[in-house]
């Protein structure tokens, strides 16, 4: 028997083994279709979004170490990225997309920051921090909101929600959102699912 004839039969014979394991799991899993919806994110995709925040932070500070003095967050839902905070000129506003656009994972871009001699203290992002704790848990247990479908991120008085959500969905949040006494404004970054 020649190599060609033995390839071509271990080729057949895993090609058949394959689609036999695909038939017996199909058919031991019930009606239900495996893997996740479009909308939910994996854990794979949370990594991802980890990955594209921490990289543009670090590249951030070696583009323009002067950022230092500046408040810039960034955050990744689906790769798609907000930037939010203060900055002091429009040259650190604009690093701050430029860095993103070189990661090739993210998709979309929003860059609300301000630009602005008044920099955030760290009493105010403080607040903020506990501001936005506080909605997460009233998110994570609205009762029927896929809080995993959502991120929020409160930034001197606004909130962003980064979400893949349906119109319905999106109003639940923004009635929980609206009961917070420190919140101005609400900025809605949502990809609708319905």
């Amino acid at each position: 028997m020649n190599v060609k004839m033995i390839v071509l039969g271990t080729m057949v014979v895993t090609s058949t083994t394959l689609a036999g394991c695909a038939q017996l799991l199909a058919s031991a899993s019930g009606t239900e279709r495996v893997g996740k919806a479009s909308s939910e994110r994996t854990l794979s995709q949370r990594i991802e979004d980890m990955s594209i925040e921490r990289t543009a932070s670090i590249n951030l500070y070696k583009v323009n170490p002067e950022v230092k003095n500046s408040h810039v967050v960034y955050m990744s839902f689906h790769s798609s990225v907000l930037i939010a905070g203060q900055v002091p000129n429009q040259l650190q506003k604009k690093q701050a997309e430029d860095v993103l656009r070189e990661i090739g994972e993210v998709k979309t871009i929003h860059n609300e920051l301000v630009v602005t001699p008044n920099i955030s203290s760290y009493l105010s992002r403080a607040k903020d921090n506990v501001t936005q704790m506080q909605l997460g848990t009233k998110l994570t247990f609205l009762e029927g909101f896929p809080s995993n479908q959502a991120k929020i991120l409160v930034e001197d008085g606004t909130v962003y929600l980064m979400a893949k959500l349906t119109k319905a969905q999106t109003n639940q949040a923004i009635d929980v959102i609206k009961t917070m006494p420190e919140i101005t404004k609400v900025v809605k970054l949502v990809d609708y699912t319905d």
